[in-house]
């Protein structure tokens, strides 16, 4: 008998493998980290988005309210999160959550295991150069 479960996004699995790859990505920073893991953990399946304040997220992280925006705007400007609809007064903002982003992380496709037929692989520029600054450091270990 065939499984007829349909996959709903927004599930708690969906919520942590974003968070996994925002915590993955190369140009989070920690606070990145938080405020992420606060917008997500606002999350609301039923009417598919994150609610949360610049106040709530400022006492949630112990960061200032401008290094929040600075977060926020980091987290909106590489696709973890699109702001819906901008907070006012009492009112706090509304974040979409990506969970495609998982996906789009990249893969390590220097390794001598070849590729299955069929797969796409994205090679990311940010990924060629975390690379090679692995690479500089291995040296700079080893040496």
């Amino acid at each position: 008998m065939a499984d007829n479960k349909i996959h709903k996004t927004g599930g708690l699995l969906d919520q942590y493998n974003l968070l996994g790859a925002i915590i993955d990505s190369p140009w989070a920073t920690r606070l990145d980290h938080k405020v992420a893991r606060h917008v997500i953990d606002r999350y609301y399946p039923k009417h598919g988005n994150g609610r949360a304040s610049l106040r709530y997220l400022e006492r949630a992280t112990g960061s200032s309210r401008s290094n929040i925006t600075t977060s926020l705007r980091r987290l909106a400007e590489n696709g973890a999160i699109i702001i819906t609809r901008q907070g006012q007064g009492t009112r706090p903002t509304e974040y979409a959550l990506n969970f495609d982003l998982s996906a789009s992380v990249p893969v390590d496709v220097t390794s001598t295991d070849e590729v299955p037929s069929g797969t796409v692989v994205s090679v990311v520029r940010q990924f060629e150069t975390d690379q090679a600054f692995r690479e500089e450091r291995l040296w700079l270990i080893r040496g």
